[in-house]
């Protein structure tokens, strides 16, 4: 299959940012557990929960991948140490989706399309990062991420 993709060189965070935020940019407080994934174009993907319940999908891409390893890191940690307390108090091991980290991430929303095995379409949506805040040690909000390099449309 022919590749299209421009080399990195060539891709200004204009034409970057066009294509990742082409809607409105919002700001929504995510729980984010640790699991996570890596697409071809080594994006990070990580299940999150919006107001507790609502499982979605956050997407770090493009140049904004070089500031996701600390949230990265954060995350694998928290899985090591819920994995290590419950083996010391000798239960079965945790439960992924109660293992969280609270986020709060300004982005995009996009939506996502899947054929099932029926071959039925099905839509869910995910949210691709610009710029995403951790809580530290502390309790003070750590920021990482920037700003979209243009504005965005806002979809009426």
């Amino acid at each position: 299959m022919l590749q299209h993709r421009k080399a990195d060189h060539q891709v200004s965070a204009d034409y970057e940012d066009a294509s990742l935020f082409s809607g409105s940019i919002c700001q929504v407080s995510v729980d984010l557990v640790p699991q996570m994934t890596r697409s071809g174009r080594n994006d990070l993907t990580v299940r999150a929960f919006v107001n507790g319940q609502h499982e979605v999908e956050v997407v770090f891409a493009g140049r904004r991948m070089r500031d996701a390893g600390p949230l990265e890191a954060r995350l694998k940690a928290l899985w090591h140490r819920a994995c290590q307390a419950a083996e010391a108090s000798k239960s079965s091991a945790p439960d992924i989706d109660k293992v969280r980290c609270p986020a709060r991430i300004e982005g995009a929303w996009r939506r996502k399309s899947k054929r099932d095995e029926s071959g039925w379409e099905t839509h869910s949506y995910h949210i691709v990062a610009a710029r995403w805040s951790l809580l530290d040690n502390d309790g003070q909000p750590v920021f990482f991420g920037e700003p979209p390099a243009h504005p965005p449309r806002n979809i009426a």
